[in-house]
C-alpha cells in the first residue's frame, strides 16, 4: 500500500522546513497454488467415463487465501484417456500463478462374452465333419475393436481306438480357403471366429465313453482385459434311445438267465429224485437177491444133514448082530 513519510531538516540558524513523502509499497509476488498429483482412475462399470473429485488451494503472502479456477471443476466426469486439468490463482494485486495436473482415465473392465451354438450334441456318429455354427455376442463400453479368439480341444484323441481310423476331426476352413486341423499329436486347433467355419468330426472312440468336443472363446480389449466363455458338442458313445434298447435287453437277457437257471435248477433236483430212487431200487435188489441166496444155502444145509443121517442109519443095520 500507500505510506505517507514526513521528512524535516534545520540549520544552524534555527530554521527548518519539512515535507512529506509517499512510499508505495507494491505486490508483485504471486500467490503460492498447490495442487494434487496426477490421478488415475478406473472408468465406471460399463461406462466410458469417471467422476474426479480433487482440492486445489492457493496462498499469498499478502491476501492469503486466495481462490482458485479450474479448466474442469472437482466431481466432473472425465472421459477414458489422459486430460490436462489447469489451475489459476490470482492474488488482489492481480499477481497470478497457474499450474496444471492430469487426470487419466483407464479400462478395468473385462468385454462382456457370450458364446452359444445351435447345436450342442452330434447323434449321427457316421465319421463326417459337422458345421458348427457359432454365435458371439462381444461388447465393451470403451473399446469398439476387441479381439476375439478361439480353442478346440478333443477328449479323444484324432485317431484313437475304436474311432475310424481317421485323422483331422477338428478343422477350421478360413474364407480365404486356408485349413488349420488337429493332428494325432495335437487334437486342438486354434482360430478366429469371424474369419471362417468351425466344423468337427462325427465320431467317437471304441472306449464305451462320450467324446467331448470343448470350445472356448476369448475376447481380449486394447487395454489387456481378458474375458471368456465356453461350450461343449458332445458325441455320445450310445444314443439315448439305443441305449434305452441295450438296458432292456440286459435286462431281459437278466431275466431270462434267471428263468434258465430256475429250470436248470429243477431238473437238477429231479435228477437227484430220480438217482436216489434208481439207488433205492438197486439196494432192495440186491437185499432181495441176497436173501434168496441164504434161504437156498439154509434149505441145502438142512437136505444134506437129512441124507447123512440117513446113510449113518442104514450103516448101522447091515452090522453083524451079536449071538
Amino acid at each position: 500500500g500507500v505510506t505517507s513519510v514526513t521528512c524535516a531538516a534545520s540549520d544552524s540558524a534555527g530554521n527548518t522546513t519539512s515535507a512529506q513523502v509517499a512510499v508505495t509499497v507494491l505486490d508483485v509476488t504471486p500467490p503460492v497454488l498447490s495442487l494434487p498429483a496426477d490421478v488415475r482412475v478406473p472408468a465406471a462399470s460399463g461406462s466410458a467415463q469417471a467422476v474426479v473429485e480433487f482440492t486445489p488451494s492457493a496462498t499469498d503472502a499478502i491476501d492469503g487465501a486466495v481462490n482458485t479456477e479450474c479448466s474442469s471443476p472437482t466431481g466432473a466426469s472425465f472421459p477414458f484417456g489422459e486430460s490436462l486439468v489447469t489451475c489459476t490463482a490470482l492474488d488482489a494485486a492481480g499477481n497470478t500463478v497457474s499450474g496444471s495436473f492430469t487426470v487419466a482415465v483407464y479400462d478395468a473392465e473385462p468385454p462382456a462374452l457370450i458364446l452359444s451354438s445351435a447345436i450342442s450334441e452330434i447323434s449321427q456318429r457316421n465319421h463326417k465333419m459337422i458345421l458348427i455354427p457359432l454365435e458371439v455376442d462381444v461388447r465393451d463400453a470403451i473399446d469398439p475393436a476387441v479381439q476375439i479368439t478361439g480353442l478346440v480341444v478333443s477328449s479323444d484323441p484324432d485317431n484313437g481306438r475304436g474311432d475310424g481310423n481317421t485323422t483331422g476331426d477338428i478343422q477350421f476352413i478360413s474364407t480365404a480357403g486356408a485349413t488349420v486341423s488337429s493332428t494325432t499329436d495335437e487334437p486342438v486347433v486354434a482360430f478366429v471366429p469371424d474369419q471362417g467355419q468351425l466344423w468337427l468330426r462325427a465320431e467317437r472312440s471304441g472306449r464305451n465313453t462320450d467324446r467331448i468336443y470343448t470350445i472356448t472363446i476369448t475376447a481380449t480389449d486394447q487395454s489387456g482385459n481378458q474375458t471368456s466363455d465356453e461350450l461343449t458338442v458332445t458325441v455320445p458313445h450310445e444314443t439315448a434311445g439305443k441305449k434305452g434298447h441295450h438296458q432292456q435287453a440286459h435286462k431281459a437277457e437278466t431275466s431270462e438267465g434267471r428263468k434258465h437257471k430256475g429250470d436248470h435248477d429243477k431238473r437238477d433236483h429231479g435228477d437227484m429224485v430220480q438217482k436216489d430212487r434208481s439207488h433205492k431200487k438197486q439196494v432192495n435188489t440186491r437185499v432181495s437177491k441176497a436173501e434168496k441166496a441164504g434161504h437156498k444155502n439154509k434149505g441145502r444145509a438142512a437136505k444134506t444133514s437129512h441124507h447123512q443121517q440117513a446113510d449113518t442109519d442104514r450103516s448101522e443095520s447091515r452090522k453083524p448082530r451079536g449071538g
